[in-house]
């Protein structure tokens, strides 16, 4: 999909792009495999990792009010979502 070469996994859509390859070169995201995701947000502060290597961070000082979403690009014939945990840390 084009908006994956702008916005590639673990970027946060139009405000951080994300890292797609570790320090050796190695893509992070894996294709056709399961990959983590992490998502941590305090105030203003926003960091993604996918897996374990941390992919983008922002101070965003948008709205702090919105939803939580699961986004998949064309041409996905489907997504497997497992393992989702949504917590407040204090």
């Amino acid at each position: 999909h084009v908006d994956d070469n702008i916005n590639p996994t673990g970027s946060l859509y139009m405000t951080a792009r994300a890292y797609e390859q570790d320090d050796w070169g190695r893509t992070i995201h894996r294709e056709g495999a399961w990959n983590t995701m992490r998502i941590y947000a305090r105030g203003d502060h926003i960091v993604t990792y996918v897996n374990n290597r941390r992919c983008a961070e922002v101070h965003d000082t948008r709205s702090l009010n919105g939803r939580i979403g699961f986004q998949v690009h064309d041409p996905a014939e489907w997504v497997e979502y497992r393992n989702v945990q949504i917590k407040v840390i204090e």
